[in-house]
């Protein structure tokens, strides 16, 4: 059975540089308006965890369209300084004014392979790999895409695409992946926000984010 993506996205928000936007796991100076490194000026956002340890760092938007998105599409262009990070959460369960991954779907990202995670009360189960070329300390450009759909035996599924933009051009990265548990499509609450996983000497950058759903 063919996978379909839901034609016709709508885009709900883009370029959110203000930190007024996002709800921070951890406040600043966590987290600056860097005027360094960006993709367009004047700044990117970067995140940056000051005090001890490599924990995950999630960020989620509270812009009203975007508090329940149990389909839809984040794109952003990504540079890191470490090789394995977080990168992107969707379907997140936590309230405005609230940043967590106790309940979501969560992706890392590393040199050769994004993973995708489901986390369930704080519990986190692998869905799937996708095989990817992702190099540190280089502005990347990647989209994701998520709907509810079918599995290849026709089963309820939510469905999980990512691409990379590629020579002006969104390309396929790997296998659709499926996961047929389709955790939080229905609550009426589905967060989507950024991920990292940073420390002291360790940071990354997202700049012109843009969040996509249903028209």
């Amino acid at each position: 059975m063919d996978i379909i993506v839901p034609e016709k996205p709508k885009l709900l928000v883009a370029g959110l540089h203000s930190v007024s936007d996002w709800d921070f796991q951890y406040p600043a100076p966590n987290y600056i308006l860097d005027t360094t490194l960006y993709v367009v000026a004047p700044a990117s956002l970067r995140l940056k965890y000051t005090g001890s340890g490599y924990p995950a760092y999630n960020v989620l938007c509270k812009y009203s369209p975007c508090l329940n998105l149990p389909q839809g599409e984040l794109r952003t262009w990504y540079r890191a300084t470490h090789g394995t990070e977080g990168w992107c959460t969707f379907r997140n369960q936590a309230n405005v004014g609230v940043a967590d991954q106790q309940n979501c779907y969560a992706t890392t990202i590393a040199p050769t392979s994004l993973s995708l995670y489901r986390n369930v009360g704080g519990g986190s189960t692998l869905v799937g790999t996708v095989d990817i070329t992702h190099a540190t300390g280089t502005w990347e450009h990647w989209r994701l895409v998520w709907w509810n759909g079918n599995d290849i035996y026709g089963a309820d599924a939510l469905c999980f695409r990512l691409y990379k933009e590629v020579g002006g051009s969104w390309v396929q990265q790997g296998d659709t992946l499926t996961d047929t548990n389709n955790q939080f499509k229905d609550t009426g609450k589905g967060r989507v926000g950024l991920r990292a996983q940073t420390s002291k000497s360790i940071y990354a950058n997202f700049d012109e984010t843009e969040i996509w759903g249903p028209a």
